[in-house]
């Protein structure tokens, strides 16, 4: 997940009269690695970091896994190894594939009751034509702030795994009825969960998922 960084410009002495250059590095003769950043803003007084904290991740290819959903190896992948809907093998409309037609389940282990969130990492093939970056979502009994859920009672993610061709892309879970992008909050109790997540889109790979406290 995303780390906001804040960092006080004032403690540092540094002059922000004449800045030209802007260097990111990390620190350590032997830091290796790949190190991603989104956004860089400048404040005069930083905003509050997000609230919203990791309670466990794991690897979409650790869950109970049916066709045509299939594990490739990848070694951009976490862990080496991500499901896929191959192409050709998608269903986008309707509703979602029934359970032993494209299906991955979770057991999620809540530790308190409260609320949270969904969050995938993962890419598509197609990229920027809008395809192959949806899936379909639910928790079964999970009471959610989404008010206009799809028929079915799934979530219809469209767009979740959105970004250029083939880049690793993360964004937390939302439910694209009526265009909304408003990540989904789900209301949990302590305890055992089933997440439950079914094909759509084609040439959609999922490599990992996080569950966040937004509380």
């Amino acid at each position: 997940m995303w780390t906001q960084w804040n960092i006080d410009l004032a403690a540092l002495g540094a002059d922000l009269s004449s800045v030209r250059p802007l260097t990111l590095g990390i620190e350590g003769a032997a830091a290796k690695g790949v190190f991603y950043v989104d956004d860089i803003e400048l404040y005069s007084d930083a905003p509050a970091a997000r609230s919203e904290k990791v309670v466990t991740w794991f690897e979409a290819e650790s869950g109970a896994i049916t066709g045509p959903f299939q594990t490739f190896e990848n070694p951009a992948a976490s862990g080496g190894q991500y499901i896929i809907v191959p192409n050709g093998d998608g269903s986008s409309n309707g509703n979602p594939a029934d359970a032993s037609d494209g299906w991955a389940v979770y057991t999620l282990d809540i530790p308190a009751d409260g609320d949270y969130m969904i969050a995938f990492r993962g890419w598509n093939e197609r990229g920027g034509n809008g395809s192959d970056d949806s899936v379909w979502v639910d928790i079964p009994g999970m009471v959610t702030n989404d008010e206009a859920q799809h028929a079915s009672g799934w979530l219809r993610s469209n767009g979740v795994l959105h970004g250029p061709t083939g880049a690793m892309v993360g964004d937390l879970v939302f439910d694209d009825q009526e265009g909304r992008t408003d990540p989904v909050v789900f209301t949990m109790t302590a305890g055992q969960h089933e997440l439950q997540v079914s094909r759509r889109e084609d040439g959609t790979g999922l490599d990992a998922i996080a569950i966040l406290s937004a509380n």
